[in-house]
């Protein structure tokens, strides 16, 4: 259940960061904030699905 918060938390925040982005004119590629988030959001999902393995 954590694992699913903080999953989504990360995913709401690459969101307001491709937003932000987009509002000064930030290319989503070279946009490093966003990608950071959607990493993040990416590994706390293998944690999660590690966690329920375990």
């Amino acid at each position: 259940m954590k694992y699913d918060l903080l999953q989504t938390a990360w995913f709401v925040l690459s969101i307001v960061c491709l937003h932000i982005g987009n509002k000064k004119n930030i290319d989503t590629y070279r946009n490093a904030a966003f990608w950071g988030c959607i990493t993040m959001s990416e590994i706390v999902s293998v944690l999660g699905k590690l966690e329920r393995l375990l």
